[in-house]
């Protein structure tokens, strides 16, 4: 039995459904992008990457259309490492796009701010704990990561982001199991 009924098993297997097959979704669509011009053989790629997008979009939906954030938030730690901005100069396309992921990335944080204000005052506090687990785990990793700067790659702000919810939702289910004893 999982924690609350915001993390229920069949949330479990569609979130482990939706981060199998987004990674490859991207990486096939981001490959035919790259090909399309030079070989029109991509076009096998691209319809593949996309339609492994839409069962990833169909899991996501479920998983959204119960308010299981919890698993919607594993799946943002997922995705983020593979968000790549656009590299277009500053022109009205670079502009649209980056109106696009504002509005799709305040979407988010309204979303959860609003599962989170619904929760009762137990819920609230296990978030309350999980962030700070996952807060302080992530700071310690960057301290680490700086001191040894020099031998590792550099850091962007997307891992950065990826660990901290990932941290969270592996802290919120441990919080989770440990008041539900």
């Amino acid at each position: 039995m999982w924690p609350t009924e915001r993390a229920s098993r069949q949330g479990l297997l569609e979130c482990a459904v939706a981060a199998i097959l987004f990674p490859p979704g991207v990486l096939l669509l981001r490959r035919a992008g790259l090909l399309y011009l030079d070989k029109p053989s991509s076009m096998p790629l691209f319809w593949s990457g996309l339609a492994l997008l839409v069962l990833c979009g169909v899991a996501v939906f479920r998983i959204a259309s119960r308010r299981e954030y919890p698993w919607l938030l594993a799946l943002a730690a997922v995705a983020l490492p593979l968000f790549d901005p656009t590299h277009l100069p500053y022109t009205a396309t670079r502009m649209a796009m980056a109106a696009r992921d504002l509005i799709l990335i305040g979407a988010s944080v309204w979303f959860v701010v609003q599962s989170v204000r619904r929760a009762d005052e137990l819920e609230r506090r296990i978030h309350f704990e999980a962030l700070a687990w996952s807060y302080t785990a992530v700071l310690i990793a960057l301290m680490i990561h700086a001191m040894a700067a020099d031998a590792l790659p550099p850091l962007r702000a997307t891992w950065v982001a990826s660990g901290l919810l990932a941290g969270w939702v592996v802290a919120w289910l441990v919080t989770s199991v440990r008041y539900q004893r």
